[in-house]
């Protein structure tokens, strides 16, 4: 049998570093932050495929993989030394998957839609464009971002952070916070109001799915990460819907 010193300096090393789980955090959001700008400022065509912008490529082969190798950082952070955590691991594999199918299809799609001008079309082509844009893309993105964030949240509830968080990582998780906002916020900025009410619906129940998890798990001070992600969401929420009612 342990004494108690010694199962709680187990449990201690067992337990995720608040310190890499802020630095994870800030790679993370500085990625969301990159894929964001790079759809507003990477326009140039791409030589081999003109109907293409660089953009485009980058998201697909740069941005989204590199997202993905830092959300998976994060988790094994959170959930390396729990028993019991291949359902948390499986929800992240099959939301990333989601996420990988969702960008692969809409990148090209949605650009070839626009050059060939089959918005709006209702012949067997245009039909399957907006299919393959509007309703498959979206809604594989839309469901892997929901469990992305949810097995965040889930392997953090399952391992909260024993001790307290120190102010200099908490401004480490604000910034991070942040910069994903903004990523999120670029992607969707211009848009009308109409346009992203869907975005916002999904920001909106990540918010409140995390909140569920982060109840179950104890305090805030306790789970850095998912207060970080309701942080970026609710700013991202907050700034879209606003600019959206003004514009």
């Amino acid at each position: 049998m342990k004494n108690p010193e010694s199962q709680s300096a187990e449990e201690s090393a067992l337990s995720p570093s608040p310190a890499r789980l802020a630095w994870w955090g800030m790679a993370q959001g500085a990625v969301v932050l990159a894929a964001g700008l790079n759809l507003r400022f990477m326009t140039g065509i791409i030589g081999p495929a003109p109907m293409m912008q660089w953009h485009h490529m980058l998201s697909m082969l740069v941005f989204t993989p590199l997202s993905l190798t830092m959300a998976f950082f994060m988790l094994h952070e959170l959930a390396r030394a729990r028993r019991g955590s291949w359902p948390v691991f499986a929800l992240f594999m099959l939301s990333s998957f989601w996420i990988a199918v969702a960008m692969g299809a809409h990148e090209p799609v949605n650009q070839l839609q626009i050059k060939m001008r089959l918005l709006g079309d209702l012949s067997p082509a245009g039909k399957t464009m907006t299919f393959l844009d509007e309703v498959l893309s979206h809604w594989a993105f839309f469901t892997g971002y929901i469990g992305l964030c949810l097995s965040w949240a889930w392997a953090q509830a399952r391992n909260p952070v024993p001790d307290p968080v120190k102010p200099w990582m908490w401004a480490v998780f604000v910034l991070a916070s942040a910069t994903g906002a903004a990523g999120i916020i670029a992607s969707l900025w211009g848009d009308p109001l109409n346009g992203i009410i869907r975005d916002l619906g999904i920001i909106a129940a990540v918010i409140l799915a995390c909140e569920i998890l982060r109840w179950r798990g104890g305090t805030r001070r306790s789970q850095p990460v998912t207060v970080s992600i309701q942080l970026g969401n609710m700013l991202a929420f907050a700034v879209l819907l606003l600019h959206g009612l003004l514009k």
